[in-house]
């Protein structure tokens, strides 16, 4: 992640742009989470069992940074609280 001495560099135009690609990034992972929560909720539905096994695979789930925000265990909660969540919609 950038320091704020980078964002200090920044003029107006560059911040006004990296806070809209901020906002498309962020739109983006609310869709894909939400199409992919439907599609674990609509699968468990037809074929229990499903957030069984994705729950027993988040051991090999790990956080792809090389720098100092990797944080495997940060990344499995994230997705130990999708699971929980469909389990509670379904």
């Amino acid at each position: 992640m950038a320091t704020p001495d980078v964002f200090d560099e920044l003029n107006n135009d560059e911040l006004a742009d990296l806070d809209l690609e901020l906002a498309e990034a962020r739109r983006r992972e609310i869709a894909v989470e939400h199409l992919l929560f439907k599609t674990m909720e609509y699968v468990e539905q037809r074929h229990p069992g499903l957030l069984d096994f994705i729950e027993a695979s988040l051991q090999h789930l790990g956080d792809p940074a090389d720098d100092e925000t990797k944080d495997d265990e940060a990344v499995r909660t994230v997705a130990r609280r999708m699971i929980e969540g469909a389990r509670r919609q379904g």
